[in-house]
């Protein structure tokens, strides 16, 4: 077998473009992929209703947004 027919065989994260991905671009993809939190795109007016109601409860957004879901779960109003 000639180098040409052995498949290529890399481990690890796919380079960006043309060249590796450095240690700072890794470690910072693994931190993304591997947080317990997540940024959401959402519209303006559905996240200043939601961050008003969370600061009107004291509570968390996340908490909030949680609560909602659970109970447009529990009442069939929608798929979740």
């Amino acid at each position: 077998m000639s180098e040409t027919d052995t498949p290529d065989r890399r481990r690890g994260a796919k380079p960006i473009g043309d060249r590796p991905m450095t240690d700072a671009e890794r470690s910072l993809r693994y931190r993304r992929r591997h947080s317990a939190t997540r940024l959401l795109r959402l519209p303006a007016d559905p996240a200043d209703r939601l961050t008003a109601e969370a600061d009107r409860l004291g509570v968390d957004p996340g908490a909030v947004l949680a609560e909602a879901l659970a109970a447009l779960g529990t009442t069939g109003g929608g798929v979740v």
